[in-house]
């Protein structure tokens, strides 16, 4: 899509002036949701506050997937149509409403940290947002990440209280896994419940989140996805059989590997687990990352 004064870049992200404002705009391609967000900052108090034009553009079906107004930064999230032309008309109105709303309203448009005009912007991506910074502010940024990276390094975590942590946020994971499964599903989403509760866990009781706690974290979401299947498993052998033949739960759960001898059981059982995993690795490797990196502080700045 080309849109007067925005370019597109590596990123994915068309950053440019629109009128007199910076402007930066995202698509995510799994929702066709585009955030648009420009750089604003009142001279004098608007007549109309920038929360009540987003609360109209929201009215008005334009910025209708949410709004926020925080700091230097007019943000919207706009849904895409069915082509790509309702799609450009659509985010085109969207701008030039702004833009008409923020010059007269008295907004300049400067440095998305500080709001300077009189220093040379460059657009830069911080831990992927992207925004117009001055060389002052992100020469700031760097500093702060930098000092955070380094305080996050020097906590000195205790691992074995780490692994009370997640054992205990794995076992509420389980019992949601159990719970799901009698609904009648294939339990993922509590397989991303349990992986988040065990990394939480572990970061709550040891003080931090390393390498060596993300592989206790996932070693212990394995065992408690096989665990908490088995005990599924066994809730549905002692509901079948509990009144023929006057069984406990403990004894529905000792029958499992006789049950398993039976082929088409078997399968059943082990589809479920294995499509368990499956989908509790997909669901949980990108929140995965980002925990570890939000722990240990890690941070990736660029400028263009």
């Amino acid at each position: 899509m080309n849109y007067t004064g925005l370019q597109e870049y590596p990123e994915g992200v068309l950053s440019g002036r629109y009128g007199d404002y910076f402007v930066n705009m995202t698509w995510d391609g799994t929702t066709g949701i585009y955030t648009v967000v420009i750089d604003a900052v009142p001279t004098v108090p608007p007549g109309l506050p920038a929360q009540a034009f987003l609360g109209q553009m929201a009215a008005q079906k334009l910025a209708d997937r949410g709004y926020s107004c925080t700091g230097a930064h007019l943000s919207a999230r706009i849904q895409g149509k069915n082509s790509a032309d309702k799609t450009v008309a659509k985010l085109m109105t969207y701008l030039d409403t702004a833009v008409h709303y923020l010059a007269e309203n008295g907004f300049i448009s400067g440095c998305g940290s500080c709001g300077r005009q009189d220093a040379a912007l460059n657009l830069c991506s911080v831990n992927g947002e992207m925004d117009f910074l001055c060389p002052d502010c992100f020469s700031r940024v760097n500093q702060s990440l930098e000092l955070n990276r380094q305080a996050k390094k020097a906590v000195k975590g205790n691992p074995v209280a780490g692994i009370v942590g997640a054992f205990l946020g794995a076992l509420i994971g389980a019992a949601l896994w159990v719970l799901i499964y009698h609904l009648g599903y294939i339990a993922g989403l509590a397989g991303l419940v349990m992986a988040v509760l065990a990394l939480k866990g572990y970061e709550k009781f040891a003080g931090n989140l390393n390498v060596i706690g993300i592989i206790v974290c996932l070693a212990m979401v394995a065992v408690m996805i096989y665990f908490a299947n088995n005990v599924a498993f066994a809730l549905e052998i002692y509901g079948a059989y509990k009144t023929e033949f006057d069984i406990g739960f403990g004894d529905a759960y000792r029958a499992i590997p006789e049950f398993l001898k039976d082929s088409e059981i078997s399968a059943v059982y082990y589809k479920d687990l294995i499509i368990g995993y499956i989908l509790t690795a997909v669901a949980s490797a990108g929140t995965i990352y980002g925990m570890f990196r939000a722990s240990t502080g890690a941070y990736k700045t660029k400028k263009f």
